[in-house]
């Protein structure tokens, strides 16, 4: 059965600095993509359960979302051993059942070509995981989204239909760091890997502090067509 994503726990093991038995210490509160998540201690291992309203952060914590994101990057990339490395990742963060189910949307999956089809399968692989995913491409039509996971739409507030074929600029807004973005368009032109943190937009308007890599994604012959967006809200 699916956990809903209030029930969701990932396992933040003795990287989060937390000791058991430090009645200060056994619950702290931090931000992570989309929600709030409280670490709990009822037993040997620390635990992070989301709750959506709060809104502290406990900075330690993130060392294991940035650790998450670096982990992830490198599983989605891999060319081969995927399925292996994926379902490892979900173990060793206990991440739970983050995997979208059912076929995608005839509206995303038709007329993709092998390479597109095979990311859109990886990125759905952590639908509803801790950090934000879009899957876009081709490049060479100003990479339109071809996906946004549960987890970006959820932060932003939009739809995937509304997301679908726009560019990842749809996002940007007034207040958007244009140093940020000037790195962001550096990094596209020449097919690196790179990570700011921005102003972003949501649906409704409101702002908030993104913390965005951009991953190219070569194909067969070594040709960036597509590109993966990860990304997760931070303290504003």
């Amino acid at each position: 059965m699916r956990q809903s994503k209030g029930s969701r726990v990932i396992t933040a093991r003795a990287r989060s600095g937390c000791r058991v038995g430090d009645s200060d210490r056994l619950t702290d509160l931090f931000r992570v993509s989309c929600g709030v998540y409280r670490i709990t201690s009822p037993g040997r291992t620390p635990h992070v359960r989301r709750i959506p309203s709060l809104v502290c952060s406990h900075g330690g914590v993130s060392n294991v979302l940035t650790e998450f994101r670096r982990a992830l990057i490198d599983c989605l990339r891999r060319e081969t051993g995927f399925a292996d490395r994926s379902a490892a990742l979900v173990e060793e963060y206990d991440l739970g059942d983050v995997a979208a189910t059912g076929q995608p949307p005839s509206s995303v999956a038709a007329g993709l070509d092998a390479r597109s089809a095979e990311l859109l399968c990886r990125v759905r692989r952590f639908d509803a995981g801790p950090l934000g995913l879009t899957l876009s491409g081709p490049a060479y039509r100003d990479t339109p989204m071809i996906y946004a996971n549960e987890t970006l739409r959820s932060l932003t507030g939009y739809p995937l239909d509304e997301l679908r074929g726009e560019n990842p600029r749809l996002f940007q807004g007034p207040e958007t760091d244009p140093d940020a973005l000037d790195t962001l368009r550096e990094a596209v032109d020449v097919w690196a890997e790179a990570t700011v943190e921005l102003w972003n937009y949501r649906r409704d308007g409101s702002r908030f502090r993104n913390r965005v890599s951009v991953v190219p994604m070569p194909d067969d012959s070594g040709m960036i067509a597509n590109w993966i967006g990860v990304q997760a809200a931070i303290d504003e």
